[in-house]
């Protein structure tokens, strides 16, 4: 059986929520029905602040890695060509024919980040596009002009977590779309959550955020500064790469006088182990739609890890306030924790929901099959 070509178009392969996506995607389809390569357009080791990563694991299951600087070599017209330019108006060769040519030879293409449809669509023809998918990875909640490199008038094949009911709101301005559903989801490990309440005298909150504009984390400073007057003994450590003085976020601190409680320790090499290893008695991170808004929320659920969000907007789910208790109010945010940190039962109940919820909800092998289908669709027309 001829094997259907997927070609996933990816930034790089530093340890971001896209490239893992990508990833987790790679793994789970059917590697008998499906052959898979990546475009990276920026070369490796393209970072001094990022290292590379799921290059490495790509190749090991099989995957062919190109970059678009070896591919998009310009084409320069010869001297015949432009004296027939020039005296008969013949047109000079496509400069970028050779990327063309290159996409020409899979039959979907998966742009892994609307982000990146931008610098893609230069070297589109009309009948790339009719293969051609777009994975959001950013709500209109954190980027308003999220959509804005798109020709709302045309017809995109967008593959994304949201809900029906988030649909209109996301996709409303678009003239035509189909849309697929596959949430954030994951090869699943564990079969029962790993973590059980730490015996700590200080109270430690953990927060997984990169520090930069998408991802705001002045309200849980604002939240923890109410927390602290009535539980002084916590503090709030925050795990992830980007500079607090840099983005102004050490501002906050230093305003409020949580130097000392508000502790910035930088990127993780492996979050899940961080995680555990630091005996958390509770995980913050940002919401959207009334669901964790990313990775880490899904992949501390899965630990058991309990844990409060921030509600940075979206369609509200009274039925999963219960799982995912969120709020967009600091002192709501405040008196949520407090339950959570000074009560074991109520914690370990709480770890039960998130890690049943995630069991159900995010395990890729319920969902890569829509997947796959939405590909075979446009190889079958």
């Amino acid at each position: 059986m001829k094997k259907t070509k997927v070609l996933f178009i990816v930034s790089e392969f530093y340890q971001s929520g896209t490239a893992r996506f990508t990833y987790e995607i790679d793994c789970a389809l059917n590697k008998e029905l499906f052959e898979t390569s990546i475009l990276s357009l920026n070369p490796l080791n393209n970072s001094n602040q990022w290292q590379d990563y799921y290059n490495f694991l790509h190749e090991e299951i099989g995957t062919e890695i190109h970059f678009i600087d070896d591919i998009n070599n310009v084409v320069r017209p010869t001297v015949k060509e432009r004296i027939l330019r020039k005296f008969f108006g013949q047109e000079l060769p496509d400069v970028s024919r050779n990327v063309v040519e290159f996409l020409d030879n899979f039959d979907a293409i998966s742009v892994m980040g609307e982000y990146n449809y931008n610098y893609v669509k230069r070297y589109l023809m009309s009948h790339h596009r009719e293969k051609l998918f777009i994975h959001p990875v950013n709500s209109l909640y954190q980027k308003p002009d999220n959509y804005i490199a798109f020709e709302k008038e045309l017809h995109f094949n967008i593959v994304s977590g949201f809900l029906e009911q988030d649909l209109d709101f996301e996709f409303g301005g678009f003239s035509s779309y189909s849309h697929t559903f596959i949430p954030l989801c994951f090869m699943l490990k564990n079969k029962i959550p790993l973590w059980i309440p730490p015996q700590n005298e200080v109270k430690k909150i953990g927060l997984f955020s990169r520090i930069g504009k998408t991802k705001p984390i002045d309200p849980f400073i604002y939240s923890f500064q109410i927390l602290k007057e009535i539980i002084p003994n916590v503090e709030l450590h925050i795990f992830g790469s980007g500079n607090p003085d840099e983005e102004g976020v050490m501002r906050y601190v230093k305003q409020l006088d949580m130097k000392g409680f508000v502790i910035f320790r930088g990127h993780q090499k492996d979050m899940l182990d961080t995680a555990m290893n630091e005996d958390l008695d509770l995980v913050w991170l940002h919401g959207y739609h009334g669901l964790p808004g990313g990775w880490a929320g899904y992949d501390i659920c899965h630990l058991g890890i309990p844990q409060v969000f921030w509600d940075f907007g979206g369609t509200r789910r009274p039925e999963l306030r219960e799982t995912f208790p969120m709020s967009n109010s600091v002192s709501e945010m405040a008196s949520l924790s407090l339950k959570f940190l000074i009560d074991k039962e109520r914690a370990k109940k709480l770890r039960d929901l998130q890690f049943t919820y995630t069991e159900k909800n995010q395990n890729i092998n319920n969902f890569i099959h829509n997947l796959e289908k939405a590909y075979q669709s446009v190889v079958n027309k």
